[in-house]
């Protein structure tokens, strides 16, 4: 310890102290590293001497840990900011800048450092500090404490000391006053990256507010800003907006947790709007909308909406069950609120999906299928994401009592980035999330089911639906309830061998998961293009492309008939639906098809239910052609 103060010391004595900061990417898209010019900005405005430090080009992307320490070569102090989309690949840098630089302090900051870190300091021998919290304030008292290394005085901070006891300070307030801090884009941080970088397409982190009103078990947000929103100064964000557009940059991602919940919001809304109407970027601001406050967050919804900036909004509920919210401190979310904002987002034809958990305590295989039936019975036809509970470090959920209290089993599965290059496990590349995989409410077999059930919701009703027609109109026009549709598909021991097949299949994955397989499927097949594929996507591939859609069609429908025995269905209803929704996927994968007729005004029944309304279902011929080859992908209808 005296001998990296030493060389600290030497270091500010013969010069700069050079500073490099690692805030690495997930790999889906190329991120200016926002924390770390945050950090960057912050010392170079209220640093006492900020031409002491010398900071080095932020890393951002990664190829290799060699090709990492060789950029970080000679720094004097390396700061990590780290979650679970980069923290392997972080320790795997520090651990070896350790062996080649151990005069290096190294600093690891972010979500993923734990609020309690004796154990993964002791881990992590690597590392020589922990920050907790809001990081700019913190990461200037410690370059001002250099060389002396005396962080007695300093809040937030975790470390071992020279006897390798562990040593902790309390945790600082919260920054009230945002505007304190300069935002690196404006400051010109960043200039240097993309100078070097100048082909490269950057994509924007964007931060109009930090905190959130909610304190949801299952996520580390409301426990990590104590539940008050504060927000930054409306005309910097416009100029940051300004900024963006200069720069031509075309995705941004608003960091916010509930982005609407201010009044202003709904004016910055109306910028970004009216700054793209201009300039023609940014292309896309993706937002995580708020959970509540009705008017505001739809009328937000509807100016992103409308700009083109956000086509797909969010509706997070994660769970129907009142079980569940009251487990996960998440009462607030209102199925009224719900019904409201939907069905007014589908009168003005504006995309919604819906976010689901699956493994939250409390839920049981009975509570999360009519969870998801109950979402489309209220006109989700869209889609629902199911995403499978993981365990965040500072989420309540990750408390051991609380793990026991609720009996949750978890497994560290391998993270991949759907549709993106398959690749084999690398060490030094690899990410994990620890998946929740089974609880005292959702035993492992009822787990399977309800994951494979998720898969079978997606594969027949979503993206893009291979029964959606039949389904939509058996519930709408004969008030089937979805969840007697979905069981018809269920059963292992159907007669119908494709059926039985993929509903084997999805069980199989569910399975395979609980052992530690990937979340996505691959396979050697050309048509599966070497890419990361949802199962759903992956079963629905295979029928296109092996020529399978009929034959499930005409399984289909004798499961249908079989399952609703005592229904009387109109002749051929169902064979028109499912013709209508086998030729509509074989058009979208550019596929040939000569025709289509219908004996019913299916179109125009569908059509309505996409906006809300209920229309009778008649008879109707109506008879489409393609009397072209190759593109366009899409029937003229003829009569």
């Amino acid at each position: 310890m005296r001998a990296l103060e030493r060389d600290l010391g030497e270091a500010m004595h013969s010069g700069k102290l050079k500073i490099g900061l690692v805030q690495l990417n997930s790999g889906a898209r190329p991120y200016l590293p926002y924390v770390a010019g945050l950090l960057q900005a912050y010392v170079q405005a209220y640093a006492s001497q900020p031409e002491r430090y010398q900071f080095l080009l932020p890393l951002c992307e990664f190829s290799s840990v060699s090709e990492a320490c060789e950029q970080l070569q000679g720094a004097d102090l390396v700061g990590f900011s780290a979650y679970v989309w980069n923290i392997q690949r972080s320790l795997a840098i520090a651990r070896r800048l350790r062996e080649l630089s151990p005069q290096t302090l190294i600093v690891f900051g972010g979500p993923q450092v734990p609020n309690q870190a004796e154990t993964f300091l002791r881990e992590n021998p690597c590392i020589d500090l922990c920050v907790h919290g809001e990081g700019e304030a913190r990461f200037l008292e410690i370059l001002e404490a250099l060389p002396l290394k005396d962080w007695s005085g300093l809040s937030s901070l975790s470390w071992l000391d020279s006897e390798g006891n562990f040593q902790t300070r309390p945790p600082a307030a919260r920054s009230k006053d945002l505007d304190r801090l300069p935002s690196p884009y404006l400051a010109g941080v960043f200039e240097p990256l993309m100078q070097a970088e100048p082909e490269k397409k950057w994509a924007i982190l964007w931060e109009t507010n930090r905190g959130c009103p909610f304190t949801c078990s299952f996520c580390d947000w409301g426990s990590a800003t104590q539940s008050k929103v504060y927000g930054f100064d409306q005309k910097r964000l416009e100029s940051e907006l300004n900024w963006f557009a200069q720069h031509q940059i075309e995705y941004i991602f608003c960091c916010d947790a509930n982005f609407g919940l201010l009044k202003r919001d709904l004016e910055l809304a109306r910028y970004a709007a009216k700054v793209r109407q201009a300039t023609g970027f940014p292309r896309a601001l993706v937002v995580q909308n708020t959970k509540n406050v009705t008017d505001r967050a739809f009328e937000v919804h509807k100016i992103l909406a409308e700009a083109g900036l956000d086509t797909d909004v969010t509706l997070s509920m994660q769970s129907l069950s009142p079980v569940v919210l009251k487990e996960v401190k998440r009462q607030n979310i209102s199925l009224d609120y719900y019904r409201d904002l939907r069905q007014r987002l589908m009168r003005s034809r504006i995309k919604a999906y819906t976010d689901m958990i699956l493994g939250l305590p409390g839920e049981t295989l009975d509570s999360f299928i009519s969870g998801i039936c109950t979402l489309i019975e209220h006109g989700q036809y869209h889609e629902i994401k199911i995403y499978s509970a993981n365990i965040l470090p500072n989420a309540e959920m990750a408390d051991p009592a609380y793990r026991a209290l609720h009996g949750m089993q978890t497994v560290q599965s391998r993270t991949v980035y759907l549709h993106t290059p398959v690749y084999a496990p690398d060490p030094e590349r690899d990410e994990y999330l620890e998946l929740v995989i089974a609880t005292q409410t959702l035993p492992r077999k009822d787990w399977v089911k309800a994951k494979a059930f998720g898969y079978l919701v997606h594969f027949l009703f979503f993206t893009p639906g291979v029964a959606r027609m039949a389904l939509m109109m058996l519930h709408t026009q004969w008030g089937i309830p979805y969840r007697q549709l979905f069981e018809c598909f269920m059963r292992q021991d159907s007669p119908w061998p494709l059926l039985n097949q993929i509903w084997r299949q999805f069980c199989a994955k569910a399975e395979a998961i609980q052992s530690g397989d990937l979340e996505y499927s691959e396979g050697p097949e050309a048509y599966l293009q070497k890419k990361w594929w949802q199962p759903y996507e992956w079963a629905l591939r295979h029928l296109v492309y092996q020529g399978l859609l009929a034959q499930f069609g005409r399984e289909a429908e004798a499961a249908l008939s079989v399952g609703l025995s005592n229904l009387k269905l109109p002749p051929d209803l169902l064979k028109d639906c499912l013709a209508y929704n086998r030729v509509f996927i074989q058009l979208l994968h550019h596929q040939e098809v000569a025709g289509l007729g219908l004996g019913y005004n299916l179109w125009e029944v569908y059509q309505g239910l996409l906006v809300g309304e209920t229309l009778q279902l008649e008879k109707k011929t109506s008879v489409y052609r393609k009397n072209w080859r190759g593109a366009p992908y899409t029937l003229e209808r003829v009569s």
